[in-house]
């Protein structure tokens, strides 16, 4: 595979995903005060997911050769990073269809409109689909690419997911109370089958 796209690709994966988990936990913690501005607090949030992107934009193409000089390895076996990308790609589009397109962007939390626990589609085996696409996602750009900054961001982004994932549960169970809690008892958080 040529390196010119895993290098990008590895870059990519830095600069977009990376500010992820801190908006949204951002956005969690701080959900009552957006929740006031409805539908306008999207401004900000765009705004916010914006400049976290520019900022790391720099940071990442001012150390663009020392990141990609820090390598692991440089194996042919890298290429079996292809199977959790195309995974956790699969996932993601899986996710996305089970969905709405009001509850993919978070509308029924920020105007408080009532809807019903997606219990459907891939939802039926996962609480958490879109987070493990992410994981997915970062750990076949880590093997990929062979660097240590994308191992280290699998690392981090492992344990933002699990944190994310925490404080979603904490609001469904709010939101939702003992319909939740049964789904929950039926349904594997990251791996199909393994309550918890």
């Amino acid at each position: 595979m040529d390196h010119k796209f895993i290098h990008f690709l590895s870059l990519f994966s830095l600069i977009y995903f990376a500010p992820i988990p801190i908006v949204i936990i951002f956005i969690h913690k701080t959900l009552p005060f957006w929740q006031k501005w409805g539908t306008k607090s999207y401004y900000f949030f765009i705004l916010l997911f914006a400049l976290a992107f520019m900022a790391l934009f720099g940071l990442v193409t001012h150390f663009k050769e020392p990141i990609l000089s820090w390598r692991v390895y440089d194996h042919p076996f890298s290429l079996l990073g292809i199977f959790p990308l195309v995974g956790g790609f699969i996932l993601g589009m899986i996710s996305i269809r089970t969905l709405s397109l009001r509850v993919l962007l978070g509308l029924p939390e920020l105007t408080h409109t009532q809807t019903e626990l997606v219990v459907r589609g891939i939802y039926r085996y996962l609480r958490h689909p879109r987070y493990l696409e992410f994981i997915l996602e970062a750990m076949g750009v880590a093997i990929l690419s062979g660097l240590w900054i994308n191992f280290l961001f699998l690392l981090y982004f492992i344990l933002a997911v699990w944190f994310m994932a925490h404080i979603e549960e904490q609001e469904l169970l709010e939101r939702f109370g003992k319909s939740y809690l049964e789904y929950k008892k039926k349904t594997g958080g990251f791996i199909p089958f393994c309550s918890s």
